[in-house]
């Protein structure tokens, strides 16, 4: 048997090798572009966010003043627990940052309170406790009495310097003015001395005050308050005018 071959067409040939033909240029009307697209995708993004931030928001709410019904109605009452915030989270569903807003606007509410140690119990908070303000002369005599007791124990050492105004500012949280009449009050009383761009030091255990000196300041002698009391009358001018 006779296999017969087909001459290959030139024709055929010629088809098969000619390049792709261009694609055809879009008209002007129905030209897509990325920019036209983009802001259509970019705009559903948005707007899906805010609207779930918004449901956020609103089921913060609303957990909020449920919390707070039931705090006015006496089922949470006071002196009670109030949920952490795992509990928070497991019965209302919510994330830990959801969670803790919830507890920090009933806080700001003044519905709940802070112990610590314990957490968040239902009440209102305890008044801060009414310190009474203590005088200049009293938180002196109360530091240099506690500089004292380092002189004489030897915890600063004689002819050494017992402190600067910023380090007992800083160690007592006293005022500068309190500070520099403790030094001065240590001075006053025997207990320091003075040395030129030093500062104030102890004094030798020689020069120490006799047992039971007190370091209160001492009062205002009785002739010197007289004489501040006194009313001096005006003096007659040097040169009265003619008559």
């Amino acid at each position: 048997m006779t296999t017969q071959q087909i001459p290959h067409s030139p024709a055929a040939t010629t088809t098969s090798q000619q390049p792709p033909l261009p694609p055809l240029p879009h008209a002007a009307g129905s030209e897509i572009s990325d920019n036209t697209a983009a802001p259509s995708l970019t705009t559903r993004a948005v707007g899906g966010s805010a609207g779930t931030r918004t449901k956020i928001i609103e089921r913060r709410k609303a957990i909020v003043e449920k919390l707070a019904g039931q705090i006015a109605s006496g089922k949470l009452a006071e002196g009670t627990p109030f949920p952490t915030l795992k509990t928070l989270m497991r019965n209302y569903r919510i994330t830990l940052s959801t969670a803790a807003r919830v507890q920090r606007e009933l806080r700001d509410r003044k519905i709940i309170r802070r112990m610590p140690g314990y957490g968040f119990v239902v009440g209102v908070p305890d008044p801060p406790p009414q310190i009474a303000p203590r005088s200049v002369e009293e938180q002196t005599v109360e530091v240099a009495t506690i500089l004292v007791q380092r002189i004489r124990s030897g915890q600063i050492r004689p002819r050494k310097r017992v402190a600067s105004v910023p380090q007992l500012m800083k160690e007592f949280g006293i005022t500068q003015w309190v500070a520099w009449s403790v030094l001065h009050r240590l001075r006053s009383t025997g207990w320091a001395y003075q040395v030129q761009r030093k500062g104030t030091m102890a004094n030798h255990v020689g020069n120490w005050p006799p047992r039971g000196t007190s370091l209160e300041r001492k009062p205002v002698p009785e002739w010197l308050l007289q004489k501040e009391n006194r009313i001096t009358p005006p003096r007659p001018p040097r040169n009265p005018p003619p008559d």
